[in-house]
């Protein structure tokens, strides 16, 4: 069995070499593949055999040198897509994209405040219109990708997802497949946030590392040895649940968890408020938003850099734990909050003055985006993997 997984392994890093070189190069020629990806000649002639089988590739038209023509071979844009959907409190998300990756829709709508089996039917409508604008037909979407706060319960059911209402009592991908007729992932979306990272954001060539992220909620996606850690209940990386900010148990800590309600986004905003009274010579007011008050900590506003100040104290206790379980090489810092640049000098030297085991702290590059793309990542390639599987037996 370790000599079977080793050699899929292997199968799929080749598969991806490839891949690579057509999406950055391509159309290309086997012997150009050779070049660009240093694999043997044997080795890319099976893998791209393999692909012409599943129909992942066509050729399209020759290339002529010395000697006979070569044939050019490119991606198969007919191959199919899938659907990414990343589901915020306030915002949704969703794209259609190619096989490989390529985003040929988006939109962002409202979050349906309703919650439960409406916000449901919202991504269904979503989804149908996208691939309705992309001149194509639902039975080409080979697979949807659902990123969502909290974890999915063996009944479908999700947990820990406080900012959408009635999740806890609706079997979303269930519901979402009897829906669209097609088959459906339900992935937390800090721990697609992560995969987004990795795969097109600072975190790529990253084997071991933290994504942290901070807007409404916190939570963090970890992967270890270039693998997911999901935990045993889907559950790792909710470190909103760490005793940081307070140690009072109530219903709400119990609900929300301590940490999340002392570092997250209304948290930073109540601060604010409960402060205003005593720094009467601030230009913040009950109205400004979290870029707000970094905005004006950037400008020495006495409130604003209160604020950031108390932001990375905390922050830096969870960072801090975090390095002490996990002992990431990085930690990418994400989501609303987590993004915004103002906090990362602060954070960095007060992390190093923290902590006797180093860890390289960066901002998102892809911001907001991070769990849609993780979201197109896994279900693109689990698609490719059910049409090699299916279209290519005995490879």
């Amino acid at each position: 069995m370790k000599q079977l997984d080793r050699h899929l392994l292997v199968r799929d890093a080749h598969e991806q070499a490839v891949l690579t070189a057509l999406v950055e190069h391509g159309p290309l020629t086997r012997a150009e593949l050779v070049e660009l990806t240093g694999l043997s000649r044997p080795t890319v002639s099976g893998v791209v055999s393999r692909f012409l089988r599943a129909g992942l590739l066509h050729p399209n038209g020759t290339r002529r040198g010395i000697g006979r023509s070569a044939t050019l071979l490119e991606i198969n844009p007919t191959a199919g897509v899938v659907a990414g959907v990343d589901l915020g409190g306030t915002k949704i998300r969703v794209a259609i994209a190619g096989l490989f990756g390529t985003i040929v829709r988006e939109v962002v709508d409202r979050t349906d405040r309703r919650g439960g089996r409406h916000v449901v039917a919202q991504i269904g409508s979503l989804v149908r219109a996208l691939v309705r604008e992309a001149d194509l037909s639902l039975p080409s979407v080979r697979r949807l990708t659902l990123g969502t706060p909290g974890i999915e319960r063996p009944d479908g059911t999700i947990a820990l997802a406080a900012n959408i209402p009635g999740f806890d009592r609706v079997p979303v991908g269930r519901e979402l497949e009897s829906r669209l007729k097609v088959p459906v992932t339900v992935e937390n979306d800090v721990n697609l946030a992560a995969l987004g990272e990795q795969w097109q954001g600072v975190a790529r060539g990253y084997e071991d590392f933290a994504y942290l992220a901070i807007g409404t909620g916190v939570g963090v996606g970890l992967v270890m040895g270039g693998e997911l850690q999901r935990g045993w209940r889907g559950a790792a990386g909710e470190v909103g649940y760490l005793p940081i900010g307070t140690d009072r148990i109530t219903p709400r800590v119990r609900r929300v968890g301590a940490f999340e309600l002392a570092v997250a986004g209304p948290a930073i905003r109540r601060a604010m408020i409960d402060a205003l009274p005593r720094y009467p010579q601030s230009l913040l007011s009950p109205r400004s938003s979290v870029a707000d008050i970094f905005a004006l900590a950037g400008q020495d506003d006495p409130l604003a850099t209160h604020l950031l100040e108390r932001e990375v104290e905390l922050l830096t206790k969870g960072i801090v734990s975090i390095v002490a379980i996990a002992d990431p090489a990085l930690i990418v810092l994400g989501g609303g909050v987590g993004s915004n640049v103002t906090l990362l000098e602060p954070l960095r030297r007060a992390v190093r003055r923290a902590t006797t085991s180093p860890v390289r702290l960066e901002v998102s590059t892809l911001g907001l985006r991070a769990p849609l793309l993780g979201a197109i990542e896994i279900g693109a390639a689990q698609a490719r993997r059910e049409l090699l599987a299916s279209r290519t037996a005995g490879g």
